[in-house]
């Protein structure tokens, strides 16, 4: 597999992945670009108005391509079809490894507040195939690359074994440039969907339109749009370099001409402006006279940027950077104000509760945990900081931690771990386990109040439409009492007065 990093010791922690090679037809929805991206939601009003893209790395709140962002007051969404449009997408919870893009308010860096978040799978289909060795497999007739070398690029997720998963499985795949497959794609994340419908998302190239039908070619796949599909915008006609997401039925690919028939095409339509946007990928096209390049479809001018570190080399097809600017007015160009190269030497970041806390039982077997739903691996070389925490000298499940560490397939191997004081660090998303006691006569599927019955006392708890709630809980009506539940979310007031708004709630594991 060959490498597509730049790297560069001790820079960017965590940070990798964003749009992708705008000639690969990834990044559909590239930051600094949209108004109609995703499903739902738009910037909350009174904010900069700023949007970002990239890559899962953690959570605390969530953490994309190493900035952090505060989401606990974000719609999140997800398109799979074209049905899902229809009411802003679907609710979803978002996971390590995911692609997402949204808007957000906030100038300061790592302290922006999400509004809207869209997840945003690179493609949907049946895996066809699958190399023996799990290096790779086929989805819609591209081959993707399986990644566990963190110098090679993104470390692949993988939400089951690969061994586990059989050919002529429906699978979600989120993407970015890389890697040695013939398609040039990388997989972030793959898990198994029960999402029957089809999806592709990149940048358009090779347009034609012959007898009223539209071909064209979208992350390596032929997209065939007849008169019948619908494309929205309505009324927008489909050219080459757009970013779109395209939706087929379950039978739309056809595995003899390898082309995938749409029923619906979403375009991106750039957002003009001065906002402050993060944009990460490789870059291509790179003109060092004019001191331009090209991310995920949109050029780039770095003439007024800081460039860190500043003794780096930009080089074309191969460093990998996370650049912050302003959209120009006509929307053709990201003004850089900063461009970081970035380094693969941490790549992930988490923040929470600690659940499952199993001890090492040798030097092979370490001790495992979860947190916020990743599972974490602890070698028996990294020594816990307890510093932050009076009184605490020991792992346990509910101790609120940092963890610093690389991705992998199943989760992410530490390689620091601090103990936080939950109470003072802001914004965090915490998690209880409990019962459900109480629900309120007033509840309804989407907003309402109960008491959740923990180890430690009673806590009143809040959720409201964007509160994500895990199969098989379905909404507010499923919290029935004694039911068994974790949840997640923000605790404001102390003691009796203490209630928690809930971001996520799940049966307990």
């Amino acid at each position: 597999m060959r490498s597509f990093i730049h790297a560069l010791p001790g820079l960017w922690r965590s940070e990798r992945r964003g749009a992708a090679l705008p000639w690969l037809a990834l990044g559909f929805c590239t930051l600094a670009l949209l108004v109609s991206c995703g499903g739902g939601g738009g910037v909350g009003s009174g904010g900069t108005g700023a949007t970002a893209s990239g890559t899962v790395t953690g959570f605390g709140s969530v953490i994309v391509d190493g900035v952090r962002f505060d989401d606990s007051k974000a719609s999140v969404s997800i398109e799979r079809s074209a049905d899902d449009n229809s009411n802003g997408g679907a609710r979803a919870e978002v996971k390590l490894g995911h692609q997402l893009v949204f808007s957000f308010d906030g100038k300061n860096e790592n302290e922006g507040v999400a509004r809207s978040i869209s997840i945003e799978p690179t493609l949907i289909g049946l895996m066809t195939a699958k190399a023996p060795d799990g290096s790779s497999i086929t989805v819609l007739g591209r081959e993707i690359a399986i990644n566990t070398n963190a110098a090679n690029g993104p470390v692949t997720v993988l939400e089951r074994s690969l061994s586990t998963i059989g050919v002529g499985t429906q699978v979600e795949v989120h993407a970015v440039a890389g890697g040695s497959a013939s398609s040039g794609l990388l997989a972030t994340r793959v898990e198994v969907t029960t999402s029957l419908p089809l999806r592709v998302s990149g940048v358009i190239s090779g347009v034609s339109t012959a007898s009223g039908v539209t071909s064209m070619s979208v992350a390596g796949v032929i997209v065939l749009v007849p008169t019948g599909a619908s494309v929205v915008p309505a009324g927008t006609t489909l050219t080459n370099g757009q970013s779109v997401a395209v939706f087929a039925d379950r039978f739309g690919f056809n595995e003899v001409t390898s082309a995938l028939t749409a029923s619906r095409v979403r375009v991106a339509v750039r957002k003009a402006g001065t906002v402050d946007d993060y944009l990460g990928g490789v870059i291509t096209n790179l003109n060092e006279t004019a001191k331009t390049f090209t991310l995920g479809g949109l050029t780039v001018s770095y003439k007024l940027a800081v460039i860190s570190p500043s003794s780096a080399t930009l080089v074309n097809n191969v460093t990998y950077v996370r650049v912050r600017g302003s959209l120009s007015s006509n929307g053709q160009q990201l003004e850089a104000s900063k461009v970081q190269l970035r380094s693969a030497e941490s790549e992930a970041e988490l923040h929470g509760n600690i659940a499952a806390f199993t001890p090492a039982a040798s030097a092979s077997a370490p001790a495992t945990f979860t947190l916020r739903d990743v599972v974490v691996s602890l070698p028996a070389g990294v020594t816990p900081d307890f510093s932050r925490c009076s009184g605490v000298s020991a792992l346990a499940d509910g101790l609120f931690v940092e963890v610093e560490g690389a991705t992998t397939a199943t989760g992410v191997t530490a390689t620091s771990i601090k103990c936080e004081d939950e109470s003072n660090t802001t914004g965090a998303i915490v998690e209880r386990k409990g019962t459900v006691a109480s629900p309120d006569a007033t509840n309804t599927e989407s907003a309402g109040s109960f008491t959740l019955v923990t180890s430690k006392g009673n806590l009143k708890v809040t959720y409201s439409g964007l509160t994500f709630f895990r199969s098989p809980l379905v909404d507010g009506k499923s919290l029935i009492n004694g039911r068994q539940i974790e949840v997640y979310g923000q605790i404001s007031g102390t003691g009796d007065a203490a209630v928690m708004v809930a971001t996520k709630i799940k049966e307990d594991d």
